[in-house]
């Protein structure tokens, strides 16, 4: 490695740290910002709209436009930065109508910054929650194939879903780099002795792909022979209240609990270890992370076989996987309630299955590829 650390350009659409919140993204670059001399972060609107440095060297630069223009925001704040300093690598965060590829790409193609396209989720795939999250997914189809070419790597935080899908759009073996974004503090996220207060316990933004209709029609069933059954929505979002609709038409909001925003991870993984399962019902996922940290906490989770599910949930041992069906939905809930014995075993399996992604450890090995990619790609332009 260089004795200087590079300089590294990162385009995110997560601009919760801009506002302040100290969420996954504020504390995975804690952890990142020591590998590189400085980090710049573009990204998107927020009430806050000037630089916010962070750790002494990460600087935060939030855009003034509109979502829709948040492109032509990274080509100009990108080339006004380029001409300030050298970046060895840009990555961008790229998802939906591609806004950010969009932006980096023309950057990069302006700057000449090799750059990583970091697909961490493809929206509407495997399955679409409507007519707009299929056209999403099909300009990500789209983009991969116009950028396989240019970037220097495409990154995804799952081993099978998302590699299966670049090859299959031709993507070479070696552009595809599987580093996880599952950052979990095994300190926080872990079995806890708590009484159980909710039966189910499902977290997630409420937006379409969450698949929450799915879940609340199968909780609609098992309340006829489980009138006690108690449910957790920890949600916030545009969904939630068709979601609270739902549950009033189907006859079940006096079993839901509902949570919005948790003051820290220490109270979210106490919500976990006080629920006798998490379900998701995604149709399409970038992680998901509370899956896994469920599993981290020691409770069985349900899962439809999405993002990195099919890597960590083996059926019947460490989870149960189910399809897109309220029926297979309470056919595994039910299965989780008449066993106790049963349920207690998957969930120690299940812990031992995602100690791989052991906060630190995730996030060196992001930094060191990274860091190699950026070296050898030195060493290629100075030969």
């Amino acid at each position: 490695m260089a004795s200087t650390p590079p300089n590294l350009l990162m385009v995110s659409g997560d601009a919760t740290i801009a506002a302040g919140k100290r969420g996954a993204f504020y504390h995975m670059l804690e952890r990142f910002a020591p590998a590189w001399s400085r980090i710049d972060v573009i990204v998107p609107r927020t009430p806050i709209a000037t630089t916010t440095e962070l750790f002494g060297n990460v600087f935060i630069h939030p855009s003034p436009r509109s979502k829709a223009l948040q492109w032509l925001h990274i080509v100009e704040r990108g080339r006004s930065l380029s001409r300030q300093r050298q970046y060895a690598l840009m990555t961008s965060h790229d998802y939906g109508w591609h806004y950010n590829g969009l932006g980096s790409w023309l950057l990069h193609r302006s700057t000449g910054t090799p750059y990583v396209s970091e697909i961490l989720h493809v929206t509407g795939y495997p399955h679409a929650a409507g007519v707009r999250e299929w056209m999403q997914g099909c300009v990500t189809r789209l983009y991969i194939r116009l950028v396989r070419s240019q970037v220097a790597g495409f990154r995804v935080d799952n081993a099978v879903e998302l590699p299966r899908l670049l090859t299959r759009l031709g993507v070479a073996s070696e552009k595809i780099l599987v580093l996880y974004a599952l950052y979990i503090d095994h300190a926080v996220f872990r079995a806890r002795a708590i009484p159980k207060e909710y039966d189910v316990m499902f977290c997630g933004r409420a937006d379409s792909n969450k698949g929450a209709d799915i879940l609340l029609r199968a909780v609609a069933t098992l309340v006829k022979a489980r009138p006690s059954l108690t449910l957790l929505m920890r949600v916030a979002g545009r969904e939630e209240s068709a979601w609270r609709r739902l549950a009033d038409r189907l006859g079940i909001s006096t079993r839901i609990t509902w949570r919005n925003w948790v003051e820290s991870p220490e109270e979210l993984a106490s919500l976990y270890c006080a629920s006798r399962m998490l379900v998701c019902t995604s149709l399409s996922e970038g992680g998901p992370r509370v899956v896994a940290e469920a599993m981290a906490c020691g409770i069985p989770v349900v899962s439809t076989p999405v993002g990195v599910v099919p890597e960590i949930v083996e059926h019947g041992r460490s989870g149960l996987v189910v399809d897109w069906t309220p029926a297979s939905v309470a056919a595994a809930i039910a299965r989780i309630l008449d066993d106790p014995d049963g349920a207690a075993a998957i969930g120690v399996e299940g812990h031992q299955r995602v100690l791989r992604f052991e906060r630190s450890a995730v996030i060196d090995a992001y930094a060191s590829a990274y860091r190699r990619l950026a070296d050898g790609i030195e060493r290629r332009l100075i030969v």
